[in-house]
């Protein structure tokens, strides 16, 4: 098959895209339009697994979405694309992309994958996690790769980026073919997505990888947190009661506990 990714190209441009990257607000990110070779791309999106065949079923109350990561249980292809992206030259581009220089993938393959998404699922704004559960590295960088050859705006499902005090999304990335988002992570990198609108056989497909380094960014805190979760002004009274019940459970636990 066709290398996934033409590094050529991306090296040709590299200079352009870094200053894209370090210019863009909220936070530094860049949107990259037909990132994978075209056959490589419709290759995936025609073979991406149904989401009831998928791993990892999330249904709990900030998010919905279906993940998996056995690259044994789907098409070869993509472990062809995640190797390329998981590969020292490609990493290497990411580091001279975002200036963030010893990034590693995952060596655990317990974060990212394969993502799909249906009608009424979500994500809730959020800012990831700073360090890996197993390693303790600092997670530094997110890659997503959207692969719907079919998408309608009206359907919901953008990426929003939000500013750092959650009072506007600056920027709605829409999740189209081909389209790759590179992110920047820390503590006020808020992002995510909100209920999906869609037809029943319509899914929202996208792979996702995270890169890593000892060093913690500059607004990343050195102590371990989980996922930091927002709310929207214009979030419902019912979304704002399932956010403070998410925030009370660690709580609820531990006096459960004694």
């Amino acid at each position: 098959m066709t290398a996934p990714i033409d590094l050529v190209t991306r090296y040709r441009t590299l200079e352009s895209d870094a200053s894209a990257f370090a210019e863009a607000r909220p936070y530094r990110h860049i949107v990259i339009d037909n990132f994978l070779d075209e056959h490589v791309a419709r290759h995936a999106a025609r073979n991406f697994p149904s989401f009831e065949a998928m791993h990892i079923q999330f249904a709990g109350l900030v998010e919905k979405r279906a993940i998996e990561r056995r690259m044994d249980a789907v098409d070869p292809v993509f472990g062809e694309i995640f190797d390329t992206l998981r590969s020292r030259p490609f990493v290497s581009y990411v580091e001279a992309l975002t200036g963030i220089s010893q990034l590693e993938p995952d060596s655990t393959w317990t974060t990212g994958g394969i993502h799909q998404s249906r009608n009424g699922s979500y994500h809730n704004v959020h800012a990831d996690q700073n360090r890996h559960g197993i390693t303790g590295l600092f997670q530094r960088v997110n890659l997503l790769l959207y692969l719907n050859e079919e998408w309608d705006p009206a359907w919901g499902g953008a990426l929003e980026l939000w500013d750092d005090q959650m009072t506007r999304c600056v920027e709605a990335v829409q999740p189209v073919f081909n389209r790759l988002v590179i992110i920047e992570i820390h503590d006020r990198a808020y992002h995510g997505y909100p209920a999906l609108r869609m037809p029943p056989e319509v899914t929202r497909k996208s792979l996702a990888i995270w890169y890593f380094s000892e060093v913690a960014g500059q607004l990343q805190a050195p102590e371990r947190h989980e996922v930091l979760f927002q709310l929207r002004p214009e979030d419902s009274f019912a979304v704002r009661v399932k956010h403070h019940v998410r925030k009370l459970k660690p709580l609820i636990k531990t006096l459960t506990k004694r």
